[in-house]
């Protein structure tokens, strides 16, 4: 399971950052983990979970957190799964967000919350990309595509045109 999970995390740090740069919060969130349909000696597998979330949040620990949840109740042990993924919906802008009568969270952690989702984008933009992540991730990523039958890119990359010998 920690390989889906891992992709899981990381898909919701990419749909996060998405999320920032466009100044947006989530409402609904949707998690769903899927074997190979095509492979005939495998049972096909797919299911997928929604849900809305009590607060709209951008906050990429909030994410991961509801997405691994989600999952936990999808999982089956056993089952080779090949690809997982998030969808996000309901997406409003960032700035008059109605939040839950009976649950809302402080106007403290909101700030801190903030500040801290501010600090991980400054450190993106200086540092780079994925220089700062959740240990959510990993470090691994065996859950990465796998490249050993890829079609060579013959139009996009000089590297990779055939060579003609005579």
């Amino acid at each position: 399971m920690l390989a889906i999970e891992e992709a899981i995390s990381h898909h919701c740090t990419t749909a996060w950052g998405k999320l920032r740069k466009q100044e947006l919060v989530v409402h609904y969130l949707s998690v769903f983990p899927r074997t190979n349909r095509f492979d005939e000696q495998l049972k096909a597998y797919s299911r997928s979970i929604s849900f809305r979330l009590i607060n709209p949040t951008d906050d990429i620990r909030q994410l991961t957190a509801f997405a691994k949840q989600a999952l936990k109740r999808l999982y089956k042990e056993g089952i080779a799964y090949q690809k997982s993924g998030i969808m996000l919906a309901e997406l409003t802008p960032k700035s008059p967000v109605q939040m839950d009568l009976f649950n809302q969270p402080s106007d403290t952690a909101l700030v801190k919350s903030e500040k801290l989702m501010t600090l991980i984008e400054s450190i993106h933009k200086r540092y780079g990309a994925r220089s700062i992540r959740l240990a959510a991730e990993g470090f691994q990523k065996q859950w990465t595509m796998k490249r050993e039958m890829k079609s060579p890119c013959y139009t996009t990359r000089w590297t990779e045109l055939p060579v003609a010998k005579a």
